[in-house]
């Protein structure tokens, strides 16, 4: 990884601070242009995943579905960031009230990753949908 994409990296790991003092927007900005500047897909599905937690704590629902999809979309051999940003997007359609694509995404995270704590997660809120 050459330098640029190191600092990208290391500025990805402030946005986690920032959303956990709710610092939303400064979180956002550092995702897009890690998302403009990065060529590395590994800087590129974290700053897609942190873009999702930065708008799900905001209740931005569809643009969190947005930004989760984008991993398993265009950075599927990205496993580190695979499960937090399918069991985001399984609870962004589950906040949208689209329970049949929530349920969807919930089961395909557990059978994909079974032994991941985000399959544990999903384990739980998929028993919390309506049947």
């Amino acid at each position: 990884m050459s330098a640029p994409e190191i600092s990208r990296a290391a500025e990805l790991r402030l946005a986690a601070g920032l959303i956990r003092r709710e610092q939303f927007e400064k979180a956002i900005q550092i995702c897009d242009a890690a998302v403009h500047e990065s060529t590395d897909e590994t800087v590129l599905a974290e700053a897609w995943t942190k873009k999702g937690d930065a708008l799900t704590a905001q209740r931005r629902w569809d643009d969190a579905l947005v930004a989760y999809l984008h991993v398993p979309v265009f950075f599927h051999d990205e496993k580190l960031f695979l499960p937090p940003a399918m069991l985001g997007s399984a609870r962004s359609y589950r906040r949208l009230d689209d329970n049949e694509h929530a349920r969807r995404a919930f089961n395909e995270l557990i059978s994909t990753f079974p032994k991941s704590a985000e399959a544990s997660i999903a384990q739980k809120e998929l028993q919390k949908l309506p049947k």
